[in-house]
């Protein structure tokens, strides 16, 4: 589910920066590819674009705006507390594995267990952001896919 406020603020950023030649020229293809009228209004094809080209940006603005550091770090903590709780569990009270080499394999899983908010992690850095977006507007410039 899509924030209606942060999708608003990018699509309307989105809406100011296209040229309306661009959309244009991109709802005339589109009708001649279905060849049928879409009727798309700026709107609704930069919500459209918006939701399919900038799904980490949506999620950095809800993060920023609603989640926010603290939470994470709260989450971060009860996480590796229930891992070190787990490990305690396997060296003191769990008697039905029977030898060590099973013990440790447990610990190794426990050890690779990451955290998975909801959100992929490169929200949480405005750097490897920009440089996600600066990446894939290298890519689609190289292949002369403009947006």
């Amino acid at each position: 589910m899509i924030h209606n406020y942060f999708r608003w603020r990018l699509i309307s950023t989105y809406i100011d920066d296209l040229s309306y030649n661009y959309i244009h020229v991109q709802r005339e293809f589109l009708n001649k590819y279905y060849n049928q009228k879409l009727h798309l209004t700026n709107e609704e094809y930069c919500t459209r674009e918006v939701i399919q080209k900038f799904p980490i940006a949506i999620q950095r603005l809800y993060i920023m705006n609603s989640i926010g550091y603290s939470n994470t770090l709260t989450i971060q903590t009860i996480f590796n507390s229930l891992k070190d709780e787990f490990k305690q569990y396997i060296n003191q009270h769990a008697t039905w594995m029977v030898d060590e080499t099973t013990k440790n394999l447990a610990r190794k899983k426990i050890d690779t267990l990451t955290i998975a908010i909801g959100y992929a992690t490169i929200v949480l850095n405005d750097t490897l952001l920009d440089q996600y977006y600066e990446k894939v507007k290298r890519i689609l410039l190289k292949k002369k896919i403009f947006y």
